[in-house]
């Protein structure tokens, strides 16, 4: 693949790179070695040094996540690098690098962090230095590679595929998991080495937790670290589009488990029951609702041709969205953590925060009065009043959450789940609305005609 830069974008970006060049500055640290004992944790990166003799590039790694807080490269034995400032600024020409047209869907920023600070260590020891941009585009267009990526879902299964925006869900079957093992164990014994029980169990444990689960398939062409932030990206925006239909975004105490594996959080409580510093018992309590989502290829076709998962996946692969598509599909990203909030009070904020971000023009108007009518309006006249009080009392329940602290109890839950339900429907309303609105102006519009003259939003 080749990488090219407008001109005077290159142009820019070399002056940042050549400006950054002249902050390099001896570790500060060395010195500090032998009064105070201090010691960094020091990570090596293995880059290769091509036509660069003596040369090692290293990082230092810090702070409660354990990232990367400067760069040192030796020559020589002398120790050079950026640091605070310095750092900073590399991090920052790395985001703007990434960010042009050329790199944003091929390679990662961390990719041109390493790259960038290679070009500056090496370019000490050499005469013939070429611009940044050159020796970092290189360097790029040798990383990028076809990628198929498989995302393992937690607790969903499929009997057939569902494509939903970019990406594909697919079965991780028996055969694929035989030939993955099979492979492994022929490498391994290629090595000379043996099977070793630990192995073995390893296998049947990967198994156990993979065998049958729906997998987010994606296959991009790019650097590796920027393929899998895509995948991710791609494979979460296509799994809150299925969760839309989740029963857990109509009933308050239910959640849902579809996301990746890993994140999905199943919660559960364990007692020990002790007599006399003995253990007695032990006791093992989860939820008695079934955790798994299973769809059939009938349900499959219905969410896809009948509910609306069609028009939504069509809607994450469009580039030219409209403004009134893109503040849509940001409001259902919004509410699709409704169907993983762990608790009816954080389920009832999530809802309320999507739709606010869709029905509100902006931030000075009353909210839960403009709010109530316009969801109001998502119905048949009939319906309108008693969707205006639904919405109102959840905007008391959320109130009495957020400001006091107070629990939604067992006599409330039924309120919020008729709120709920009332939420759903409005928000495929909204989803029925695009074909009439290109723009959210165009939607006010059309509710206050609606409400002046008591017809329908939907009327053409």
């Amino acid at each position: 693949m080749s990488l090219q830069l407008h001109p005077e974008a290159a142009k820019n970006l070399n002056r940042k790179a050549e400006d950054l060049f002249q902050t390099v500055a001896p570790d500060p640290h060395i010195k500090s070695h032998h009064h105070v004992g201090f010691m960094p944790d020091i990570v090596t990166h293995s880059i290769p040094g091509e036509d660069v003799h003596n040369l090692s590039i290293n990082s230092y790694v810090g702070g409660p996540l354990n990232r990367e807080i400067g760069k040192t490269f030796s020559i020589n034995g002398s120790v050079f690098g950026l640091f605070d400032e310095g750092y900073k600024a590399l991090v920052r020409l790395a985001e703007a690098m990434q960010k042009t047209k050329a790199l944003a869907g091929t390679v990662s920023v961390h990719f041109l962090i390493d790259a960038i600070f290679h070009w500056i260590a090496t370019s000490h020891q050499r005469t013939d230095v070429v611009p940044m941009t050159e020796a970092v585009l290189a360097e790029a267009e040798k990383s990028i590679q076809d990628i198929e990526l498989w995302l393992p879902v937690a607790m969903l299964y499929v009997e057939s595929e569902i494509v939903i925006g970019r990406v594909t869900l697919k079965t991780i079957t028996k055969e694929i998991l035989d030939d993955y093992h099979e492979a492994t164990i022929k490498h391994i014994r290629k090595e000379g080495h043996g099977i070793s029980p630990e192995l073995e169990q390893h296998f049947r444990i990967e198994r156990q937790e993979l065998q049958g689960l729906a997998a987010a398939t994606i296959t991009l062409s790019a650097e590796p670290q920027r393929a899998n932030e895509i995948a991710f990206e791609e494979a979460e925006n296509s799994l809150a589009m299925l969760r839309l239909y989740s029963l857990a975004n109509l009933e308050p105490e239910l959640t849902s488990h579809c996301t990746f594996l890993g994140r999905e959080r199943i919660e559960e409580a364990r007692t020990f029951t002790v007599r006399d510093r003995r253990i007695q018992g032990f006791s093992r309590k989860v939820s008695a609702a079934d955790p798994s989502w299973k769809l059939d290829r009938a349900m499959i076709a219905e969410l896809l041709h009948v509910r609306g998962l069609g028009f939504l996946s069509n809607l994450l692969q469009r580039d030219n969205r409209t403004e009134y598509e893109q503040a849509l599909l940001d409001c259902l990203l919004l509410y699709s953590n409704c169907a993983l909030a762990k608790s009816p009070d954080n389920k009832l904020v999530a809802v309320l925060t999507a739709l606010e971000s869709m029905l509100l023009q902006n931030s000075s108007e009353p909210i839960q009065q403009n709010l109530a009518e316009r969801i109001a309006y998502m119905f048949s006249p009939e319906k309108r009043i008693a969707i205006k009080k639904s919405v109102l009392r959840a905007y008391g329940l959320r109130s009495s959450f957020i400001h006091h602290g107070h629990q939604i109890t067992t006599d409330e839950i039924d309120a919020l789940r008729e709120f709920l339900l009332n939420a759903w429907s409005a928000l495929h309303g909204l989803m029925n609305l695009s074909s009439l609105c290109s723009t959210k102006e165009q939607f006010f519009k059309r509710f206050e005609e609606a409400k002046m003259s008591g017809a329908s939003m939907f009327e053409k």
